[in-house]
């Protein structure tokens, strides 16, 4: 991280000393020996102020890319758990569909069981004796 930040900082320098390079120098020339300590100064709290600044940025940059790692981990853990939920699901639907087949077939066995009684009943009435079974 930090030598990609050096070679930025180097292209920038780069950059920087190509247009000074194609200014005219003119106005330099007639400066007094006090206005170039005086730009001297200002120059140099300038590049401090742009160290510092620089020295924030690559903090701030790296603690992104932290974080960047972190959400990546992070989302890697929820797409793992929602895989096992999925499988879960598919498990549990695959159990239901299996207990509705299930209590399919017995609501069907407890029809023709009601349906028997109800003809026993009936024989039972027509016999003349009292009826075995009680169906609502």
């Amino acid at each position: 991280m930090k030598e990609k930040a050096f070679v930025n900082m180097m292209l920038l320098r780069q950059k920087a000393e190509e247009q000074i390079v194609q200014r005219p120098m003119e106005a330099d020339l007639n400066m007094s020996a006090m206005d170039i300590m005086k730009l001297s100064h200002e120059l140099s709290v300038h590049q401090l102020e742009l160290e510092m600044q620089n020295e924030e940025l690559m903090i701030r940059n790296e603690e992104i890319e932290k974080q960047a790692a972190d959400l990546l981990q992070a989302n890697k853990k929820l797409t793992e758990q929602n895989k096992e939920m999925n499988e879960k699901t598919m498990e549990i639907l695959k159990k239901s569909k299996s207990l509705a087949e299930f209590n399919s077939f017995y609501i069907g066995k407890e029809l023709e069981i009601i349906q028997l009684k109800k003809e026993v009943n009936n024989l039972l009435e027509q016999a003349g004796t009292k009826m075995k079974y009680l169906i609502n």
